[in-house]
This record gives structure tokens, C-alpha cells and sequence, in this order.
């Protein structure tokens, strides 16, 4: 989950979860908005203040090794259906 969908299903605003991660607001609105990716100290407490529900992979556009697998699996039962 990408951290602006996070903090708008959270109905908070991106300066209350600045100070709950105690980041600055102004690093805080480049992560929300995209213009910045945070670096490994931020980007913990990121994961940790979402209930690990906004990874660092989620700042790079990557999907989880999981879903793609499941996917390639839901797939792959289809493929051999009557064989």
C-alpha cells in the first residue's frame, strides 16, 4: 500500500503522521506526494507507524514476491485444466 492511500484510509492528515513517525513535515509531504523516497531510518519508522502495511517496496513500485506468485499459480491451474 502506497503511504498517501494509508494515511487517506486513516483519515489523518500527513502532518499528525509526520510527528507520530517524528519525521519533519516538509520530508513527510515528499514521501506522501512521491517526490522522495525515504532512506532506511525514516523509511522503518514508516513501516512500523503503518503496521507494516507500507513497505519500502511500496515507494518503488514493486509488488509483493507473493501476490506474483499466486497469480503465476492461479494461472498456471488454468492453463491445465482437462489435461
Amino acid at each position: 500500500m502506497i503511504l498517501n492511500d494509508y494515511i487517506k484510509r486513516e483519515g489523518i492528515s500527513v502532518s499528525k503522521f509526520a510527528d507520530k513517525c517524528n519525521i519533519p513535515l516538509p520530508t513527510m509531504s515528499k514521501y506522501y506526494y512521491g517526490e522522495k523516497i525515504p532512506r532506511q531510518e525514516n523509511m522503518m519508522k514508516i513501516y512500523k507507524h503503518t503496521e507494516k502495511e507500507v513497505t519500502a517496496n511500496d515507494f518503488y513500485g514493486i509488488t509483493s514476491c507473493e501476490k506474483e506468485t499466486t497469480i503465476f499459480h492461479e494461472k498456471e491451474d488454468k492453463s491445465t485444466i482437462g489435461f
